[in-house]
């Protein structure tokens, strides 16, 4: 799950499911915990929810990377 949360600055809970969460209702249910103790944070775009993922938002904003995310999430 560490693998996947961090390989973007976003997820989805489809991104979860597979072989160690087997439905989205089991991969809402953490990503929402994560939610909560403040590690991400809940956007719905469209007619789905993303989890914005706020340490790694923040890294790559430190890095003087060129990072927007209305840009990232434009494009998804």
């Amino acid at each position: 799950m560490t693998n996947i949360l961090y390989s973007q600055p976003y997820c989805k809970p489809k991104f979860l499911i597979g072989s160690m969460i087997k439905d989205r209702r089991t991969a809402m249910k953490h990503l929402n915990t994560l939610t909560k103790l403040g590690l991400l944070r809940k956007e719905k775009i469209s007619n789905e929810y993303l989890y914005l993922n706020l340490p790694l938002v923040s890294c790559l904003k430190s890095e003087n990377l060129d990072f927007n995310m209305k840009t990232i999430l434009n494009n998804i």
